[in-house]
């Protein structure tokens, strides 16, 4: 009710209030509307738990997904990676193009949050595995793009560690 009329942090504090003296089911589904409330909100750190409570019901990949956005957002990188690979899990038996388009992102950001922790061998293999899975020339551009800036943080780290 609180979100058609664009407040969505009282249909956050409202909600969780609720949920906390158990008028309101802390369901999957009133956790995933909890956790929109803070997004729309812009509260994104307080959005994590519940659309992850919301996410862990429901193996829902698209979920992961903006989970682990919101975790690189918020520069919380090794939580971000555990995203993008229960997003990738939750697609493995998933056909189509809209699932191939989430998988390619997937691993790009999967790719991108490895290489600013400097783990660079797994961000090189997201990277490759990304790039078998672009079709177009424009993922295949951003692969190189990312690619070359890689190349380039490891040998600034090269240098900087003497290495």
């Amino acid at each position: 009710i609180q979100i058609a009329r664009d407040a969505p942090i009282k249909c956050a504090w409202i909600l969780e209030k609720a949920m906390k003296e158990e008028r309101v089911e802390a369901s999957a589904k009133n956790k995933l509307t909890l956790g929109q409330c803070y997004m729309q909100a812009g509260e994104y750190a307080k959005s994590i738990e519940p659309l992850s409570v919301a996410a862990k019901e429901d193996a829902d990949a698209d979920l992961w997904f903006q989970i682990g956005q919101v975790e690189m957002q918020l520069d919380n990188l090794k939580r971000a990676i555990l995203a993008f690979d229960k997003t990738l899990t939750a697609l493995d038996d998933v056909k189509g193009k809209k699932a191939a388009k989430k998988r390619f992102s997937a691993t790009m950001m999967r790719g991108q949050a490895l290489t600013e922790l400097k783990r660079f061998k797994e961000a090189t293999t997201a990277f490759s595995t990304a790039h078998k899975m672009s079709k177009k020339a424009k993922n295949r551009k951003t692969v190189r793009q990312w690619r070359k800036y890689l190349k380039g943080e490891q040998a600034r780290e090269k240098m900087l560690t003497g290495g």
